[in-house]
């Protein structure tokens, strides 16, 4: 069961933010494009399974993104910017394997619609 919106953003954050400070750090040792992005997806893929990803999301991210950067490197693709391609390529998977995660539209105390009404002259006639 995927998780909540809140969740999905919260683990869609560390993941990325793992993955970003692995693979700068594996490209300022030396490492070549491919095992940065290895380190990059092993470190993404670890922040999720603590934040209580199932594996086949995991599987999922990892598999996507490693693709998405592999297809922009082909391309041509500068290895910062296929990185940027793999975080794309492995949202894109996420949504279309777990579906569109609905921003929350709750805006006010009684929900949408529902908002108070704007103070003194700005209430309208």
């Amino acid at each position: 069961m995927p998780p909540e919106y809140s969740e999905y953003e919260g683990m869609a954050d560390t993941a990325g933010s793992a993955a970003t400070e692995a693979y700068d750090t594996a490209m300022e040792s030396g490492a070549s494009p491919a095992e940065a992005m290895a380190s990059a997806t092993e470190a993404a893929g670890t922040a999720m399974t603590e934040m209580g990803a199932p594996p086949e999301m995991v599987d999922t991210m990892v598999t996507s993104a490693t693709e998405a950067y592999t297809e922009a490197l082909d391309s041509g693709m500068a290895p910062d910017a296929a990185f940027e391609a793999a975080g794309d390529g492995a949202e894109t998977a996420m949504v279309d394997a777990y579906g569109e995660m609905d921003m929350p539209t709750d805006m006010g105390p009684e929900g949408p619609g529902d908002m108070a009404p704007p103070p003194g002259d700005m209430a309208g006639p």
